[in-house]
């Protein structure tokens, strides 16, 4: 999905992720670092990971993000907690 940038003040970086294949590490961390640091600039500023599904690519980018900033040991604890959040119960 595109999203119109005017609406988004020009603050969208779109990293596309191929359906059929898993995300290259240089994307992955190439959007960790973005995110990372346009989380830094502002304490208002916001960061959106959006996919159809938002489970197996995008879960796995923001795995890789709450490992990239140090809020777990593993990516793989990372990605337990994903799931854990977004499918309580």
């Amino acid at each position: 999905h595109q999203y119109e940038a005017v609406g988004f003040r020009n603050q969208i970086v779109n990293f596309t992720l191929n359906r059929a294949l898993t995300p290259s590490l240089k994307n992955i961390f190439n959007a960790c670092r973005s995110m990372a640091g346009w989380l830094s600039l502002d304490p208002l500023n916001v960061a959106i990971i959006q996919c159809n599904n938002g489970l197996t690519r995008s879960g796995l980018v923001m795995a890789c993000f709450l490992r990239y900033c140090e809020f777990f040991e593993s990516t793989y604890e990372a990605f337990e907690y994903f799931q854990q959040q977004r499918s309580p119960g």
